[in-house]
């Protein structure tokens, strides 16, 4: 099948387009840009000159029906998106969290196709391969900046050379189509071709030995029961200093459900935790190179972004000082 993305389309050229299409006997979504326009994701017959997979894209169609039916944040939470969250181990959670790999996931899942069971946008970095280019329905994770969070939904056309249109949740609190800056991205996904397993990804070895012991000694100075931070809403915890920020990232990825308050007294939990935000975050993936301990040390101190802050490298030093 060759794919086509058809954007700005007017009401008045709609019903002409659509009639080609058929007499050339192809298929359309077609998708309210909520302008007074439509954007037309086109597949007609003939040699696919895509990347293996581009063509078969059936989450498209849900990801279309959820926001033709206007889904969207309400108060009290809305159950529609909490069983989007419940696609993945974080399980039902309220659309007050990020929810669009929630929303990724779900309609990905309903396609009949295994998603990332995480409501992590950066895990889609992981899933299927990768797309040589951007086609129309491969998967788009973009960065979000601080605390690098990113974002994450499927790709519906360009408007021109610096930006793109996703289909996604969470985009302005609902299920929509929206503009984003083409310089964001930082992944496109396709599954693989029928039959072909999708790799997983590979955890990365636990950090232990000298390094840990370093960071434990600079965050507590060895006291599995410390609570710092005290001066902020979220307080750290346990010998690793551990804040409410990490956990989520934790939860969300893995599917657990730890609290800092449990890091007071047990350091087991506390490096187990570490080690899962390490693989989220010090990962060759995201820095774009090999890891190495100083950007270990300079993501737990400043956050995603910590290996490239200026401002973590007093604590690399410090770190420096105990290893």
């Amino acid at each position: 099948m060759i794919n086509r993305i058809l954007t700005d389309v007017t009401a008045d050229r709609l019903p002409g387009i659509e009639e080609g299409i058929k007499f050339d006997d192809g298929s359309f979504i077609k998708i309210d840009q909520d302008d007074g326009n439509f954007t037309l994701v086109v597949q007609l017959p003939g040699d696919d000159p895509e990347p293996v997979g581009a063509g078969n894209f059936p989450w498209m169609a849900i990801a279309e029906q959820e926001r033709a039916a206007g889904v969207k944040e309400t108060r009290p939470s809305n159950p529609r998106i909490e069983e989007y969250f419940a696609t993945t181990t974080y399980g039902k959670h309220p659309d007050s969290e990020p929810w669009c790999s929630a929303f990724a996931n779900f309609c990905v899942t309903k396609a009949n196709i295994e998603g990332t069971n995480s409501a992590l946008a950066l895990s889609w970095l992981d899933w299927g391969i990768d797309a040589d280019k951007l086609v129309p329905g491969c998967i788009v994770i973009l960065e979000r900046g601080s605390p690098g969070h990113g974002h994450v939904g499927f790709y519906v056309g360009s408007d021109d050379e610096q930006s793109i249109r996703l289909l996604g949740g969470n985009q302005g609190n609902s299920v929509n189509i929206t503009a984003f800056p083409k310089a964001r991205i930082i992944g496109q996904r396709i599954q693989p071709a029928a039959g072909a397993a999708i790799p997983a990804p590979q955890p990365q070895p636990p950090v232990q030995g000298k390094l840990v012991d370093a960071l434990i000694q600079v965050e507590s100075g060895g006291n599995d029961n410390a609570e710092g931070d005290k001066h902020l809403a979220n307080h750290a915890f346990g010998c690793l200093q551990i804040r409410l920020p990490v956990c989520l990232d934790v939860n969300r990825r893995f599917g657990t459900n730890i609290a800092p308050e449990q890091m007071l007294g047990n350091r087991t939990l506390s490096i187990d935790t570490f080690n899962k935000y390490m693989n989220i975050w010090a990962i060759e993936r995201w820095i774009g190179r090999a890891v190495t301990d100083q950007d270990r040390a300079r993501i737990w101190n400043g956050g995603p972004n910590g290996y490239k802050r200026d401002s973590t490298l007093g604590y690399w030093a410090k770190v420096q000082q105990k290893l």
